[in-house]
């Protein structure tokens, strides 16, 4: 359909998709239907077109060829003022962007100005009440920051995220070379360090959600979790270590951590292409990967198809 105003169905509809970079196709003939509430995740390697394809999403990038529906309006259809609808879509970049010439503060404000969620005039209010930022844009989205084993013990960082912040996350504390006690057989053991523990005690006391970071880390899983007396495990023991892991993560927060609000998890962190010539070489941790794209999780499942388990 052409017709701008296509009413029912999905929140986002995504037909026939295309965009090409000179002769490289990257997105080809994507369909996809997503509905009202509804949470997607997309997995592929690096280089596999997932950034391209949010990107087409808000325009960002200009399809070549198909159409993107966002509530009924089919964003790239002619005449379609598609700033106006950027106004209600939401995107977070892997680089922040900043503006340097203003302040942490002023960069965060300038989009509910923009948008006029709040004015100027609401802001300096707040800001002479002494308000925090979490107080500012609590009606919009959480404002996090990290703490790790040092900073923990810094009462001006604290204090300052105590004003500002109504989530946090660890560093590396709660990574698996840091939660990995022992393995036997598919028998996983996992604990908090002196870290992780300092941390959650202190977002227990002070009523702060946290975000757990992170379930399958490529480089930072120790290598006993894929072998059992020197050899590589093979896939079904792998899968079942891997699930007991997420499990005993979990059971370990409710347990020692029971009033502690854990609204959300990092699952994969880093999970790149397998092809050791896939990127260049100057691409660093997320281009081939860890051992040149021949991981222990590549020595066991070939891929990383385990992701998609």
């Amino acid at each position: 359909m052409s017709d701008i105003q296509q009413k029912g169905g999905a929140m986002i509809k995504v037909r026939g998709l295309h965009k090409r970079f000179g002769s490289l196709e990257v997105l080809r003939g994507i369909d996809e239907e997503i509905d009202e509430g509804e949470v997607v995740v997309i997995i592929g390697p690096s280089g596999s077109g997932k950034s391209t394809f949010l990107r087409c999403l808000n325009l960002l990038e200009t399809p070549d060829e198909g159409e993107v529906i966002i509530d009924g309006r089919q964003i790239n259809a002619p005449g379609v003022n598609v700033n106006k609808v950027r106004e209600k879509m939401g995107m977070v970049f892997q680089h922040f962007n900043l503006f340097p010439h203003l302040t942490v503060r002023n960069n965060i404000m300038l989009a509910p100005v923009k948008l006029k969620i709040m004015t100027k005039e609401q802001l300096i209010v707040a800001e002479a009440a002494e308000l925090g930022l979490k107080d500012e844009f609590a009606p919009y989205f959480r404002i996090g920051n990290i703490l790790n084993g040092s900073t923990v013990n810094d009462s001006a960082i604290k204090n300052i995220l105590l004003k500002d912040c109504n989530a946090i996350e660890c560093e590396n504390e709660t990574k698996p070379d840091q939660t990995l006690k022992s393995v036997n057989g598919t028998d996983v053991t996992v604990g908090f360090g002196t870290g992780a523990a300092a941390i959650l005690d202190w977002a227990s006391k002070n009523n702060i959600a946290f975000r757990g970071h992170t379930l399958v880390w490529h480089s930072q899983t120790p290598e006993s979790f894929f072998k059992q007396g020197g050899s590589w495990v093979d896939k079904s023991t792998m899968s079942k270590r891997m699930e007991n892991y997420i499990k005993g993560m979990f059971n370990l927060y409710k347990s020692q951590y029971p009033n502690v609000n854990l609204y959300a998890y990092d699952v994969c962190n880093e999970c790149i292409s397998d092809d050791a010539g896939a990127c260049n070489n100057g691409d660093g941790a997320r281009g081939r990967g860890y051992g040149q794209g021949n991981s222990p999780w590549v020595q066991i499942y070939g891929n990383n198809s385990f992701i998609e388990e």
